[in-house]
């Protein structure tokens, strides 16, 4: 039998909403699951045949910013809490 196409299994995984069978699992967990969402859809995006309904590399450039920026200040916050709950500790 012959495996699909990469872009088919992603697109069949994310219709049944399990994301992570898709995700590396050296993360252990450690994203946010909207994020992984967003990149993942936006990755999809990126495989439709027709140019026109393709996102421009402006759009995916955005979008990857956007989620960097989410990732960034959601492990700051979490640092932040490590870090006050050891000072609270001591």
């Amino acid at each position: 039998r012959e495996r699909p196409h990469i872009a088919e299994w992603v697109r069949f995984v994310l219709s049944t909403g399990d994301i992570e069978s898709i995700m590396d699992p050296n993360l252990k967990g450690n994203y946010e699951s909207s994020t992984a969402w967003k990149v993942l859809e936006l990755a999809i995006s990126c495989t439709i045949p027709s140019s026109t309904e393709r996102p421009n590399m402006a759009q995916i450039v955005h979008e990857l910013n956007e989620c960097l920026m989410y990732e960034n200040s959601r492990r700051g916050r979490s640092q932040d809490m490590s870090s006050k709950n050891s000072t609270e500790v001591s």
